[in-house]
């Protein structure tokens, strides 16, 4: 990855309902992309996609959902960097 593609928008897809960044309105995920929103633990909401653009990927880990145990990773968008 260049240098500058860790703080530029990858993709911006015109017309079509996304998922965005609510602190810089970075798209995130195209709406179709959305599995499932079913995900509960003990920090909130947990979504499933099946692929996403412009996140930096934390650490994964075993977490308990009330689905059951799961391992997830937290994102962070990578250009307004929440």
């Amino acid at each position: 990855m260049a240098a500058n593609e860790k703080t530029q928008a990858i993709a911006y897809f015109q017309d079509k309902p996304v998922f965005s960044c609510a602190g810089c309105a970075a798209t995130i995920a195209l709406q179709d992309e959305l599995i499932s929103k079913a995900f509960s633990g003990r920090d909130g909401r947990g979504f499933l996609f099946h692929s996403a653009v412009n996140l930096r990927l934390g650490s994964k880990e075993d977490r308990p959902l009330l689905t059951g145990v799961h391992q997830v990773a937290d994102v962070f968008c990578k250009l307004g960097m929440r």
